[in-house]
C-alpha cells in the first residue's frame, strides 16, 4: 500500500472542510510583499512578474473607483465581484498562494489571501476568521456596515444583510461540532480573528498538507516548521508529530 494513504483518508484539519481533510483573527497584516519574498521567488512558475503586474493593475484600477462611490457597502460589493472577475477562475483544491495568481487557480485559503491583500492596499478595514472547517473575511468588522464575504462564491460571495450574516456565523459555530470522518479526532472549537501574520502560517500548513499527500515528507516536515513559525497553534504541531513520526520510520 502506498505510504501515506492512511493520512489521506482523513487524518488533518483542513480549512474550508476541502474533502478529505480537517484543518483547521484582526486585519492579518500581510502584504504582496510578503507573498512575493516568501512564496513567489521560490515558486517554478512561470512569469511571477506577470502576475504581480496583473494583481498590481486589478488594485490601481479599484482605488480609482473607490473614490467614486458615496456608500462604501457598494464599493465593497463592486470590489468583490471585480476581483473574482480580474484574478480568481477557478476553483482547484490544494492551490498555492503562487498558482492563484499566476493561473487563477485558487481554494478558500488563498482566494481569502487575495482578498486580504487588496483590502489592506485600499485601507479597507477587515479581519479574516478561521473557524474549525472555515475560514472566512468579516469587512467592517463589529459595525452596522459589517459585510461577510464568501471568497470561493462567485456568485453569493458577497453578503451584506445583517441576518444573512447572523445566519453565516451560526452555521460556522454548528458545523465547528459536527462529526467528520476522521482517523484522529481533535477536540478543535475554533472561531476567531487571525493576527498579524498568522495568514501566512495557514499558506504553509495547507502546503505541507498538499506534500504530504504527494509523499513528499521533507517538503511536507518543512513546511509544517514554517507554519509553526507564523502561526503556532494546535494544529500546526499535530501535523508535525504525524511527520516527525512518518518521516523517522520512512527514514530507518
Amino acid at each position: 500500500m502506498k505510504r501515506g494513504v492512511g493520512i489521506r483518508l482523513g487524518i488533518l484539519i483542513y480549512i474550508c472542510s476541502f474533502a478529505q481533510f480537517v484543518i483547521a483573527s484582526d486585519n492579518n497584516g500581510i502584504s504582496i510583499n510578503d507573498v512575493k519574498s516568501l512564496f513567489l521567488v521560490k515558486s517554478e512558475l512561470a512569469k511571477d512578474n506577470d502576475a504581480l503586474e496583473k494583481f498590481d493593475r486589478v488594485v490601481q484600477q479599484l482605488a480609482k473607483r473607490q473614490h467614486q462611490y458615496n456608500d462604501e457597502n457598494d464599493f465593497i460589493e463592486y470590489l468583490y465581484y471585480h476581483t473574482h472577475q480580474k484574478l480568481l477562475k477557478q476553483y482547484q483544491q490544494y492551490s498555492s498562494i503562487t498558482e492563484t495568481l499566476v493561473n487563477g487557480d485558487y481554494d478558500c485559503l488563498t482566494a481569502t489571501t487575495v482578498y486580504s491583500l487588496i483590502l489592506s492596499e485600499l485601507s479597507i478595514d477587515y479581519t479574516v476568521v478561521e473557524t474549525n472547517y472555515h475560514i472566512y473575511i468579516l469587512v467592517n468588522p463589529d459595525t452596522d456596515n459589517e459585510i461577510l464575504i464568501e471568497t470561493t462564491d462567485p456568485r453569493y460571495g458577497f453578503i451584506s444583510d445583517s441576518s444573512e450574516i447572523h445566519q453565516a456565523k451560526i452555521k460556522y459555530r454548528t458545523e465547528n461540532l459536527s462529526e467528520r470522518d476522521t482517523q484522529i479526532k481533535f477536540e478543535f472549537n475554533i472561531e476567531r480573528r487571525l493576527e498579524g501574520n498568522e495568514l501566512l502560517g495557514l499558506l504553509y500548513y495547507n502546503q505541507s498538507i498538499r506534500e504530504l499527500n504527494n509523499s513528499q515528507w521533507v517538503k511536507a516536515r518543512n513546511l509544517s516548521y514554517e507554519a509553526l513559525r507564523y502561526y503556532p497553534n494546535e494544529r500546526v504541531t499535530t501535523l508535525i508529530d504525524i511527520l516527525e513520526g512518518n518521516y523517522k520510520s520512512a527514514s530507518l
